[in-house]
């Protein structure tokens, strides 16, 4: 439990120059101003303004769906925070739980592959600050930091299905997979070849 107070700690600290200001992340250039917080805009209003849930956005080209645009991430359940909330506080939120996802995915990896627990804190450390996943955070890029938080989660339960740990484990991989899809598909898309290459690789070891 330490070391996951620590990795939420870490996390928190990096997150704290958003929760105090704001509105520093949608007032940088990048996409998080110019097509996320649109986007959520949009949706909050389409909600509460005009209580439907948007199919369609008409404030954008000729119009286009917004259900069906993976950018809109309107069923993911993390997207909710930004109806819950202001906008600019959410960002924060949302950032500060998919590095803590992230951090204790990474350590309960490790730990699975017996690594000793002061490695695997470094390691969750190295992977939350990654520099792929802080130049994501530098340019807005919200659904890839979020589909990135879940990649180490994959592989931890896809060796655990494995060892025949495969009842708890199934349904947690199953759970996983459809936050990423719904979150990123491209990035789901990764995670089920590395999937599929890590039960090739497994099954024949047993």
């Amino acid at each position: 439990m330490k070391y996951f107070l620590t990795i939420f700690i870490l996390a928190f600290i990096f997150c704290l120059p958003f929760f105090i200001n704001p509105n520093f992340l949608i007032n940088s250039p990048g996409d998080l101003n110019e097509t996320h917080y649109p986007v959520f805009l949009f949706f909050k209003k389409a909600i509460f303004d005009y209580q439907q849930f948007p199919l369609w956005r008409p404030t954008i080209f000729s119009g286009m769906p917004f259900a069906a645009d993976p950018l809109s991430i309107a069923f993911y359940p993390g997207t909710y925070l930004f109806l819950l909330m202001p906008i600019n506080f959410a960002i924060s939120l949302f950032y500060l739980i998919h590095l803590f996802l992230a951090g204790v995915g990474t350590y309960l990896l490790a730990r699975q592959l017996k690594i000793k627990s002061y490695f695997a804190l470094f390691s969750s450390i190295i992977y939350m600050f990654a520099p792929t996943v802080m130049a994501h955070i530098g340019a807005g890029h919200l659904i890839l930091v979020a589909g990135i938080a879940y990649f180490p989660l994959t592989i931890l339960f896809t060796i655990r299905v494995f060892e025949k740990k495969w009842q708890a484990s199934a349904v947690w991989l199953s759970v996983i997979l459809t936050l990423m899809f719904l979150v990123n598909f491209l990035i789901s898309g990764r995670s089920c070849f590395c999937f599929n290459l890590n039960s090739s690789l497994i099954s024949k070891k047993t």
